[in-house]
C-alpha cells in the first residue's frame, strides 16, 4: 500500500450491458495535489467518480481511496468532499439549510457550520443565506454546491465539472482557493473539466478517452515530451495514437499483484458488501427536516396531498350513487282525461276500484320521475324515438274495471279483461342504469298499489308474490349505491395518492442527484427509506383521517363496524401504495416513466378490483386476477366492516388485510434487492 497516494485505480473495468464505460483504466493521485481529469462527454469520467465515491461498483479491477478499498470497506464520509455534475441540492432549501443539512449528516456542530457558512458566503460571493435555492441563478447554485463539498473539511475533494457556467473571476477565485487548500491542508483534489487550458497549472493531468486513461503526468512534462505548447495538441496526439494502436483487451481471473487488491480477482466481480443498517439519530433528523421542508414549501404538492383526496371523495359523494332525478317519461292515460286525476287528491278511497290509472300515476312523483301527458300513443312514441323521454306508459281505457274483474274472476277472467288490466310500457334501454331504474320503479309502485287495494277491500294479499321478504339481514333497502362504492373508492384514493406522493418525492431526489449525494455524505439507504416511510406515513394518516371525517361524519355515510378497524385497513392500503411507489421510483429514471407506470395501472386496478362493479359480475379468470390485486380483497374486507359490522376475527376481513401485508413485504423485498443490484 502506497501511503503517499490518495487515490489508486488499477485495471478498472465497468460496463452497462453491452456498452463498455471503463476499459483497463488505471489512475494514481498523490496526496497534496490537484489532479485534472480531461475528457469529452461520455468518456466515462462521471462513472469513474461514482466508483470512487462508492455509488457504483467495478466489474473488475481495484480502487484504493486513502488506503481503503471502497468495495471491501466503506470510506468514512468525512474523508471525502463530493460535488457532482448535477446541482444535487433540494430546491426547497435555503442556502443556510442546505449547508446545515449536509453538515448535520457529517456530524458537524451547528456553531462550526455557521462559521463555515459565513466564510463560504463571503469567499464565493453567495447571496443572502436565507435565499431559496430555487430562486438562485445557475451559477449561484453551482457555487453553493461547491461550498457543500467543502463543509466537512475533507481529505479528498472530488469535483465533477465545478466551473461550468461560472463567471471567469469567480472561476479564478475558486481555483486560487483550491491551491491554497492543497498547500495549507495537504488536501487532494480530483477535478474533471471540459476546459483543457483550465488545467494548465494543476499538479497532474490525466487524459481520458473511450474509458481509458491515455496518459497522466504534470502538464509541463507532457508539453516537453510531446514538444508542443498546447495541452490540446497533446490530447490530439494521444487520441490519434490510441486509434492507431487499439487492439482487443483480454481479461482473466488471476490474482492481482497489487497489495491493495488482495481480496479481489482481476476480471471477476467483487463480492457485494451488505447494506449498513446502523441508524444515526442525527442523520435521520436531518432527513426528516429535509422531507418536511420539501413538503411544506411545495405548495402544489401540499395541495395535491391534502386537498385533492378530499375533493376527489367529495365529488364521488355528491355526483355518484344517488337516486336518479328528473327522468322524463311520456304518459297516455286513455282511462280518463288528464283533469280527472285531480279527484284522487281530495278523495280518500276505501275499497274503490275507480281511477286506478290516476292512483298509479300519483305514485310516480318528482323529483325522480317527471311525467309528460300525451293524448295518443303515436305522439308519445315519436318523443321516445327522438330521445326526449326515457319511457312511454299507455294506460288502457277500461283499466280500473278490467283490474277489478281480474281480481274477482281470478283464473276465470276473460282475455279482454286480462289485456285491459295491463299497462303497456316502452323503455329506452340504451342507458341500462336508467332503464332498470324505471323498470324497478314501475314494478315496485304497481305492487304497492295492488297491495293497498287488496288490503282496503280485505282481499288476501299472499297470492301477489311467492316470496315473503322479512327484515333485511344486512343493509337497508333505502341504502344508495354510494354505500357500495365508498369502501372501494376510499381505498383507491388512499392507495394511488400514496403512490403519487412517494414517486414524486423520491424521483425528484434521485433525478436531481440529492439521493446519491446524501449517500456519499454518509447517509445509509436504510435511513433514507425509513425517513421517507415515516414522512409518507404521517401524510397517509392525515389523508385517512380527513377522508373518514368527510365520509362518515360530514356526509354521514353509516358504518356498522369499528372505526379503528376501518382506519387500519385504509392505513395498510396507504402503506401498500407507498411500497409500490418505492418500487416505481427505483426502477424508473424519470418522472415520465414513473407517471406512465403509475397511471397505467390505475384503470385495471379500479375496474377489476370490485370497486365499481361486483367481482361476481366478472368472468372467473378476471376474478382470480382481481384476487391478486392489492385493492380487491381489502375492498371486500372494508365493505364487510362498514356494511355488516364484521371485525378482524372474521376470516373475510383478516384475509383482505393479510393480502395487504403480503404486498407490502413482497414490494419491500423487491426494492431492497433492486437497490443492491443497481450498484
Amino acid at each position: 500500500m502506497n501511503l503517499h497516494m490518495s487515490v489508486s485505480v488499477d485495471n478498472a473495468f465497468k460496463a452497462y450491458k453491452s456498452q463498455t464505460v471503463l476499459n483497463d483504466f488505471s489512475m494514481h493521485v498523490s496526496k497534496g495535489v490537484i489532479y485534472g481529469l480531461l475528457g469529452s462527454s461520455g468518456c466515462g469520467k462521471t462513472t469513474l467518480l461514482n466508483c470512487l465515491v462508492g455509488r457504483k461498483k467495478l466489474d473488475s479491477g481495484t480502487i484504493s481511496i486513502l488506503g481503503i478499498n471502497p468495495e471491501i470497506a466503506a470510506v468514512p464520509s468525512t474523508y471525502i468532499g463530493y460535488m457532482p455534475q448535477e446541482i444535487a441540492i433540494a430546491p426547497e432549501f435555503t442556502i443556510s439549510e442546505s449547508l446545515h443539512y449536509f453538515g448535520r449528516i457529517h456530524g458537524i456542530s451547528q456553531s462550526i457550520i455557521n462559521e463555515r457558512l459565513v466564510q463560504y458566503c463571503k469567499l464565493l460571493e453567495l447571496p443572502h443565506h436565507n435565499k431559496l435555492i430555487r430562486k438562485c441563478s445557475g451559477g449561484e447554485q453551482r457555487r453553493i454546491s461547491f461550498a457543500i463539498a467543502l463543509i466537512n473539511n475533507p481529505k479528498l475533494l472530488i469535483l465533477d465539472e465545478p466551473t461550468v457556467g461560472l463567471d471567469p473571476i469567480l472561476r479564478e477565485i475558486m481555483w486560487n482557493y483550491l491551491f491554497r487548500l492543497v498547500k495549507d491542508q495537504y488536501l487532494s483534489v480530483i477535478i474533471t473539466t471540459h476546459y483543457i487550458e483550465e488545467v494548465r497549472h494543476v499538479h497532474k493531468v490525466g487524459f481520458m478517452r473511450q474509458g481509458q486513461l491515455l496518459a497522466e503526468d504534470s502538464p509541463d512534462k507532457l508539453l516537453i515530451y510531446y514538444k508542443t505548447n498546447s495541452l490540446e495538441k497533446v490530447f490530439l496526439r494521444l487520441s490519434q495514437k490510441q486509434l492507431e494502436e487499439s487492439t482487443p483487451l483480454l481479461y482473466a481471473c488471476e490474482e492481482s499483484l497489487n497489495p491493495v487488491a488482495a481480496n479481489t480477482k482481476t476480471g471477476c466481480r467483487s463480492k457485494q458488501t451488505p447494506y449498513n443498517i446502523n441508524i444515526s439519530v442525527n442523520r435521520l433528523g436531518a432527513l426528516f427536516k429535509k422531507n418536511f421542508l420539501q413538503f411544506y414549501r411545495n405548495l402544489g404538492g401540499t395541495f395535491f396531498s391534502l386537498i385533492l383526496p378530499v375533493l376527489s371523495m367529495l365529488v364521488l359523494l355528491i355526483a355518484i350513487g344517488d337516486d336518479f332525478k328528473d327522468i322524463n317519461i311520456a304518459v297516455v292515460n286513455n282511462e280518463e282525461l288528464k283533469s280527472s286525476c285531480d279527484v284522487i287528491k281530495t278523495t280518500k278511497e276505501t275499497c274503490s276500484f275507480s281511477y286506478l290509472g290516476c292512483r298509479f300515476l300519483s305514485t310516480l312523483k318528482e323529483p325522480s320521475i317527471h311525467k309528460n301527458m300525451y293524448e295518443n300513443t303515436e305522439v308519445a312514441l315519436r318523443e321516445l324515438e327522438k330521445g326526449n323521454v326515457w319511457a312511454v306508459l299507455n294506460i288502457p281505457k277500461n283499466f280500473s274495471t278490467a283490474f277489478r274483474a281480474r281480481i274477482d274472476d281470478g283464473i276465470h277472467a276473460s282475455e279482454t279483461d286480462l289485456n285491459m288490466s295491463q299497462i303497456t310500457v316502452w323503455v329506452d334501454f340504451t342507458n341500462k342504469q336508467i332503464g332498470n331504474s324505471i323498470k324497478i320503479k314501475l314494478i315496485e309502485e304497481m305492487f304497492n298499489l295492488q297491495n293497498n287495494i287488496l288490503n282496503e277491500c280485505s282481499y288476501p294479499t299472499a297470492y301477489l308474490t311467492m316470496f315473503d321478504f322479512k327484515e333485511l339481514f344486512y343493509g337497508k333497502e333505502s341504502d344508495k349505491f354510494t354505500t357500495f362504492l365508498v369502501p372501494g373508492i376510499l381505498l383507491t384514493v388512499i392507495f394511488f395518492m400514496s403512490i403519487t406522493n412517494t414517486v414524486d418525492t423520491i424521483i425528484s431526489d434521485r433525478v436531481g442527484g440529492l439521493w446519491d449525494r446524501s449517500l456519499v455524505a454518509g447517509v445509509t439507504t436504510v435511513e433514507i427509506l425509513l425517513a421517507h416511510f415515516i414522512t409518507q406515513l404521517v401524510i397517509v394518516l392525515i389523508q385517512v383521517l380527513e377522508l373518514m371525517i368527510l365520509t362518515f361524519f360530514i356526509y354521514k355515510i353509516k358504518y356498522e363496524g369499528n372505526f379503528l378497524e376501518i382506519m387500519v385497513i385504509l392505513l395498510a392500503g396507504g402503506v401498500c401504495g407507498m411500497t409500490y411507489g418505492f418500487f416505481v421510483s427505483i426502477i424508473c429514471t424519470n418522472h415520465s416513466r414513473a407517471n406512465f407506470l403509475t397511471t397505467g395501472c390505475f384503470y385495471p386496478v379500479i375496474l377489476i378490483s370490485g370497486v365499481i362493479w361486483p367481482l361476481e359480475g366478472m368472468s372467473k379468470v378476471l376474478q382470480y386476477c382481481a384476487f391478486s390485486f392489492p385493492i380487491a380483497l381489502p375492498t371486500q374486507s372494508l365493505r364487510n366492516i362498514i356494511s355488516k359490522g364484521w371485525n378482524f376475527a372474521n376470516f373475510e376481513v383478516s384475509f383482505g388485510f393479510g393480502v395487504q401485508v403480503i404486498w407490502i413485504i413482497i414490494l419491500g423485498l423487491i426494492c431492497v434487492c433492486q437497490l443492491k443490484s443497481t450498484r
